[in-house]
């Protein structure tokens, strides 16, 4: 408590000035942070400590799922223990209703939050693989294109040969025919 008495103290013998050149000079190392260690040149250079904290400063990782999972067993066993006072002092419908809608509730409440930062990771991921080069392989999809187009016209040739092999020719407007065709799907002349 006396050290709650102190801080309190200290805080009002600051002057407004102070607190104005204590807020510049933060602002002036955050920037001087940003640009110097968070630097994205900077991404493979730390090891230890320092790599977890560039990776922390960065947002690399978010601690939002850990809080949002010790909030959830938190409210579940305040849910648990309001329901049992209720159900032992006030009435045991009334801490029977709260025990199931509170727990039902607090896990739908958590759970489309989980749902909603689930989005915003794999969104992440898969925006580092589509964007990192070690994952873009262009030689291996111009392959793919290569084979593709290869077969697409070994399929073209066969179909060529194979309609050009049993097509009829009209004598009077040359148009191409089926083979079963007994006249001209064209001018209607009668086919050899």
């Amino acid at each position: 408590m006396q050290n709650f008495v102190f801080m309190a103290r200290m805080s009002r013998g600051l002057s407004d000035d102070t607190i104005n050149l204590l807020f510049i000079l933060s602002f002036i190392v955050a920037i001087a942070v940003y640009f110097i260690f968070l630097n994205p040149s900077n991404e493979n250079k730390f090891s230890g400590f320092l790599k977890w904290l560039y990776n922390f400063l960065s947002f690399r990782f978010l601690f939002l799922d850990v809080a949002l999972k010790i909030i959830y067993i938190t409210s579940v066993i305040i849910t648990v223990l309001t329901s049992f006072y209720v159900m032992f002092n006030v009435t045991l419908g009334y801490g029977l209703g709260l025990l199931l809608g509170g727990l039902i509730g607090t896990r739908l409440v958590f759970e489309a939050l989980l749902l909603g930062l689930t989005l915003v990771k794999n969104t992440t991921d898969i925006r580092k693989k589509l964007i990192d080069p070690e994952n873009f392989n262009k030689d291996k999809i111009n392959d793919e294109f290569t084979a593709f187009d290869n077969i697409k016209n070994k399929v073209t040739q066969k179909v060529q040969q194979n309609t050009s092999a049993s097509a009829k020719i009209c004598p009077n407007c040359n148009a191409k025919n089926s083979s079963d065709s007994g006249f001209c799907g064209n001018c209607g002349s009668p086919l050899k």
